[in-house]
């Protein structure tokens, strides 16, 4: 019988009896020590000819192991096979690797940069969630999904190639990748997914493109270096939270969009104007909620629905235009601050 997968038992092993290890590798991998006395401080872990995967959580909580070689025949890396190897600090994957399987490499604490090959197709969910020390990665052209929170807390990341493959980046993908400072999304994107982008909190602009329609709940919420945004004209929703950028000092909302939802730009307390096109049919809640700089504003007679306070503790709003078919619910549901002027046209 050929064994084709590394069973979690090595986990085990290497946890408690790491003198046995040796035994074992006989048949799956080939170890190269890099110190005399066998510690396992420095491990090269080459998997023998046949290794096609490397199975469920086959190195999780690993903690010592610090260096990995994935060899030409492993196809798939699966769910949490490295996982929590707090030591890991280089690992090649090669280009017979197809798929990275969830939280693969989630939570390798001193992993500080990978190369993923072309030959792999999917980043699934949490593959290298919590690596704090991952401060570049390059994803190839292969690669035309960034699954749930695949970057998710990778505290050190300053700067990741998205390629032209990609077609959706998901919910909470870099969400809290606190170094990132720029991204660019390519026109192949047209889902920004929830809390894609959430609380970057160096991030100082981003390029969305004409592909994207809709920009998801707080995708790019508590960013709080953000100053400048352009939503393109595909746009038709912005969605709730989308944008709560403490820095935020101007957005260009374009004719395409329809719906600012609840509490889209609430707390942007840099934001001094904001120009509302003849497009936009609802604002939500709480939208624009303390834009604390924000002096005047202009709803379009477009707007049909406005919701309760979407203005409201504006403390530098003197005037407002509205028009006259939504005087009742501006009055009723507490729009603006008392002392706004408001001029019904």
């Amino acid at each position: 019988m050929t064994i084709t997968t590394i069973d979690s038992l090595l986990r085990e092993v290497w946890r408690y009896e790491p003198e046995i290890l040796e035994l074992i590798f006989k048949f799956l991998f080939i170890p190269v020590y890099e110190d005399k006395e066998k510690k396992y401080r420095y491990i090269e872990a080459l998997p023998r000819p046949g290794t096609t995967s490397i199975g469920y959580k086959s190195f999780s909580e690993c903690e010592n192991l610090q260096l990995v070689n994935i060899g030409n025949s492993v196809i798939t890396i699966n769910e949490c096979a490295f996982s929590y190897c707090s030591s890991l600090e280089s690992v090649t994957i090669p280009n017979s690797v197809t798929s990275i399987d969830e939280r693969a490499f989630e939570g390798c604490s001193s992993l500080e940069s990978v190369t993923i090959p072309n030959s792999v197709t999917s980043i699934d969910e949490r593959a290298f969630e919590g690596c704090s020390s991952l401060e570049s990665v390059t994803i190839p052209n292969s690669v035309t999904i960034i699954d749930e929170r695949a970057f998710l807390c990778c505290k050190s990341l300053q700067s990741v190639t998205i390629p032209n493959s990609i077609t959706s980046i998901e919910s909470k993908a870099f969400s809290c990748c606190e170094s990132l400072q720029s991204v660019t999304i390519p026109n192949s994107v047209t889902t920004i997914g929830r809390y894609a982008f959430y609380s970057c909190e160096s991030l100082q602009s981003v390029t969305i493109p004409n592909s994207v329609t809709i920009i998801n709940e707080r995708a790019f919420s508590s960013c709080k270096s953000l100053q400048s945004v352009t939503i393109p004209n595909s746009v038709t929703i912005i969605d709730k939270g989308a944008f709560q950028c403490e820095s935020l000092q101007s957005v260009t909302i374009p004719n395409s969009v329809t719906l600012i939802g609840n509490y889209a730009f609430s707390c942007c307390k840099s934001l001094q104007s904001i120009n509302l096109p003849d497009s936009v049919q609802t604002i939500g809640e709480d939208a624009f909620y303390k834009c604390s700089s924000l002096k005047s504003i202009i709803i379009p007679d477009s707007v049909k629905k406005i919701g309760k306070w979407a203005f409201n503790s504006c403390i530098e709003l003197e005037e407002a235009s509205i028009p006259k078919h939504l005087k009742k619910q501006v009055k009723k549901l507490q729009v603006f601050d008392d002392d706004t002027n408001i001029i019904v046209r």
